[in-house]
């Protein structure tokens, strides 16, 4: 008995996943560029970098706390504001880079439950006071 089997794969199913899988593999690789942070680090003693002050400023709660670091103007001392209050976070943001107009740096870090405005608009208020290096530390 001679059975003749035929048999035909239906590939039109992997086609279609193959096309999925490269469409989100487009849209995701877009996200590589902008999850990148451009940074310069001095090797050895023989940097003839200055340090320049930072300003840090973390979300803890429903308050952010800023800290400036490296400044010969401002003492050393942190500072907790409540995110509901944004003219005092603006005032306060504006009372450090007039005392310390050398403040060119600040980096943001965000906790779990920040949320995404509260920290693009705290990216605006230091880009409006001339605060142009803004990093976001991931989580």
């Amino acid at each position: 008995m001679s059975d003749k089997q035929s048999f035909e794969l239906d590939l039109m199913p992997v086609i279609s996943l193959l096309a999925v899988i490269i469409s989100f593999l487009l849209l995701t690789s877009v996200w590589i560029h902008i999850s990148s942070l451009e940074i310069s680090q001095a090797l050895g003693t023989d940097s003839d970098r200055k340090v320049e002050p930072t300003l840090s400023a973390s979300f803890e709660g429903s308050n952010i706390k800023f800290e400036v670091k490296d400044s010969t103007v401002i003492s050393k001392g942190k500072r907790s504001l409540s995110i509901n209050d944004w003219k005092e976070i603006e005032s306060y943001s504006n009372y450090l880079v007039k005392k310390d107009p050398r403040i060119k740096i600040a980096m943001i870090l965000p906790a779990g439950a920040s949320k995404y405005q509260d920290i693009v608009r705290l990216i605006d208020v230091f880009k409006a006071r001339g605060i142009i290096d803004v990093g976001i530390a991931p989580l």
